[in-house]
């Protein structure tokens, strides 16, 4: 099992040196900065109220949905994060600086990615007409937190289960409520 997880982290720390090589250029830089940004908890928040405001039954539903989730979600998140205390890539590998600054100290799960596949499956479950945008968008972000050097692979990979599941777990108890 050891040598499982051994060969497991070293695919995973190849793999993000892979994906931090491609920065460097402004643009892309800037690209990635906006997009990891626009996976900021206050989006969320922005987006919530949107939703509200358009009224229909679906986006009261959706939001509905999301408070519940996040309401699970959140709580756990912190306690996973802070047990696990996995160190975030520039800490932990020589010659990686990070190109923004961290919202707290340890890497998994990927609280911006598991926000964007959480607010994503709602959408998809609720408000399909939004798929189009949210998947493309959800991978971004979590592309964008391996770019910037806050977060390796597996990190990204287990935020976007994450999200997904505990979206599905808020949908469940919506739907047992209504």
């Amino acid at each position: 099992m050891a040598l499982l997880l051994t060969n497991v982290l070293a695919w995973d720390t190849r793999l993000f040196h892979i994906i931090f090589r491609w920065n460097g250029a402004r643009l892309r830089d800037w690209v990635m900065l906006t997009i990891t940004r626009s996976g900021d908890g206050y989006v969320w928040g922005a987006m919530g109220l949107a939703l509200l405001l358009n009224g229909s039954l679906d986006a009261m539903s959706c939001v509905a949905a999301g408070v519940i989730a996040f309401a699970i979600h959140l709580p756990i998140y912190k306690i996973v994060k802070t047990r696990v205390c996995r160190p975030r890539p520039f800490e932990a590998l020589t010659g990686v600086k990070n190109l923004i600054t961290v919202p707290d100290r340890f890497s998994f799960p990927s609280g911006h990615t598991a926000a964007a596949f959480l607010m994503t499956t709602l959408c998809v479950n609720f408000i399909p007409e939004l798929t189009g945008v949210m998947i493309p968008w959800s991978f971004l972000i979590a592309l964008s937190r391996v770019y910037l050097g806050v977060h390796f692979p597996l990190d990204v990979a287990a935020g976007a289960v994450w999200g997904m599941a505990h979206a599905r777990l808020g949908i469940w108890i919506f739907q047992k409520l209504v």
